[in-house]
């Protein structure tokens, strides 16, 4: 009797544990298909907020597109009018001194496909951001949007052609004066490209070392063509376009009468201003404009 006993508590105990390790093998599958599961949403997870960014990046490029229907209107704004359109650039101005980027950004963004000016302050801000975190993404994005606010202030302003430049030399009373419209996109050009040069010289490669040197030349010429036809009159354009004329020739000649005297010799001989009096007397002309350079002109003043 005892023999039959002990048998049968053997065999019962045998059949729970086996009953126990089909358990636990279901158990662990249940477990790997969750997790795969999860890996399987996780993955779908990516996959949306890759397909998101890629609808944005679209959304962006389509809004940054050159409507070329509204440039006459752009054209033929007065100086009056522009300065009515403007206050939505000083309001993300302000935005933007008082830590509200994102808030800035839609300000800016809101004329950035008519308005040269307001796509540079838009790519401004991303190229602040950019040089805050030298992250290639957002070198990127800077570079594309000041291209583009290149682009736009080409078809308002086109450059002249050879021949035209030779003509423009030979006759220069008799060449036309810009509008306040293309003095504006002849700026935006100038503080466009130097800012191209600077997104350039942080790849760290010789070839876009010698496309920064380009860019920051272009930027130069179209800078002097800015305070060159200012000379001549400065009446008929809007304060905006002047406080920045007059903060970035004025930039120039400080930073470049700052150099050591070796230094200063040989950019003097290359025919670039140095003249550290007329920097001050120009950035202080563009403090009184109350523009959107003033701020930066205050802050040049005080670093100083």
């Amino acid at each position: 009797f005892d023999l039959e006993l002990c048998s049968c508590v053997v065999n019962s105990l045998s059949q729970m544990a086996k009953l126990g390790f089909k358990r636990k093998k279901k158990s662990k599958a249940s477990i790997n298909s969750e997790h795969g599961d999860g890996t399987q949403e996780e993955q779908m997870c990516e996959a949306d907020i890759k397909a998101l960014c890629e609808a944005e990046d679209a959304v962006m490029e389509q809004q940054l597109s050159v409507d070329k229907d509204c440039l006459a209107e752009v054209r033929n704004r007065s100086k009056e009018e522009q300065a009515k359109i403007d206050m939505d650039i000083a309001k993300g101005v302000d935005l933007f001194f008082n830590n509200q980027v994102a808030r800035a950004e839609e300000m800016f963004k809101k004329q950035a496909t008519l308005e040269p000016l307001s796509a540079f302050a838009y790519a401004n801000s991303q190229f602040l951001r950019a040089v805050m975190s030298f992250a290639k993404e957002d070198l990127q994005v800077a570079v594309d949007r000041f291209s583009h606010a290149v682009r736009l202030s080409n078809t308002i302003a086109p450059d002249d052609g050879y021949i035209s430049s030779i003509t423009k030399f030979v006759r220069i009373k008799g060449r036309k004066k810009w509008s306040n419209a293309e003095l504006r996109a002849n700026v935006v050009k100038a503080l466009a490209h130097a800012q191209l040069g600077i997104c350039m010289l942080a790849q760290e490669s010789i070839t876009y070392y010698m496309k920064a040197g380009l860019a920051f030349r272009r930027a130069y010429n179209k800078l002097m063509e800015c305070e060159q036809e200012v000379a001549s009159g400065a009446d008929e354009y809007d304060e905006n376009a002047l406080g920045c004329i007059y903060y970035c020739v004025g930039l120039v000649n400080v930073l470049l009468s700052s150099l050591p005297a070796k230094a200063m010799k040989v950019v003097s001989f290359l025919g670039f201003p140095c003249d550290r009096k007329r920097g001050f007397d120009l950035i202080h002309r563009s403090i009184a404009t109350d523009s959107f350079a003033t701020p930066f002109a205050q802050l040049s003043i005080l670093s100083h």
